[in-house]
């Protein structure tokens, strides 16, 4: 029987996969740690401008999924 996930679960694990999607394309050693503590940008991030776009859409595309509604992060 599977534990029966919060909807703070489910937004978790959809930032999660997003962030599984974008180090797939980092360079060794560069992965992100899958935290909420985690910094993406400015001088302790790790991610280029690029990278950010791409972990935004990951996220907002896996959220759709998961909760049948579309969202925008940068609205």
């Amino acid at each position: 029987m599977e534990p029966i996930m919060t909807e703070r679960d489910k937004i978790l694990k959809s930032i999660y996969n997003a962030v599984d999607e974008v180090n797939e394309q980092l360079p060794e050693g560069q992965s992100l740690e899958k935290s909420p503590s985690t910094v993406l940008l400015g001088e302790s991030g790790k991610l280029e401008s690029i990278d950010l776009v791409n972990i935004l859409v990951a996220t907002e595309e896996n959220i759709e999924e998961a909760f049948g509604i579309p969202i925008s992060i940068t609205d």
